[in-house]
């Protein structure tokens, strides 16, 4: 087994958050989040699958309330990304996953204003991304190639329905 960490965030009690995934020895992955004190001590963990298929976790990003977003790839036929919110103890609150037209490269995510989250994937040269409110509902999604793309290293969002992708 072999494990990748994608992101660490910390926690308002100053715990830390430490997400990716674990490649098992069939070579599936399972999203791996982790919540572990400062001394290095793991609290809880949580390996994830949707509807049985592996996960990568490649985003994370904790909330004020302890709780956390998260975004990735699901091992799927065809391949998927996914949006989803953890509750404080690393349980699963909601997950939503998304068709994209090709397998994501890489998946970004991050806090938008009004409480809403919002992700993207890069599937080669374009991108898909998408917005979400805090309780899972899809709110928009866009498509975009743009010129000389190399790789997506973040999104930010406004009310206004702008993105900027990084």
């Amino acid at each position: 087994q072999k494990v990748r960490i994608g992101d660490v965030q910390t926690f308002p009690d100053g715990n830390f958050l430490l997400a990716g995934d674990l490649r098992l020895a069939n070579g599936e992955y399972e999203g791996l989040i982790c919540r572990m004190t400062n001394a290095g001590v793991f609290i809880s963990q949580n390996q994830i699958r949707i509807n049985g298929k592996p996960v990568s976790i490649q985003a994370a990003k904790v909330r004020y309330s302890g709780k956390v977003i998260l975004a990735g790839i699901v091992y799927d036929s065809p391949d998927k990304m996914f949006v989803g919110m953890l509750n404080n103890n690393l349980s699963i609150d909601w997950l939503k996953t998304i068709n994209v037209p090709s397998t994501p490269v890489k998946v970004v995510l991050d806090y938008a204003e009004g409480g809403n989250i919002v992700a993207a994937a890069q599937l080669g040269t374009g991108i898909v991304y998408s917005g979400f409110n805090a309780t899972g509902a899809q709110l928009w999604d866009r498509q975009s190639s743009p010129a000389g793309l190399n790789e997506l290293v973040g999104i930010g969002h406004t009310d206004f329905g702008e993105s900027s992708i990084l």
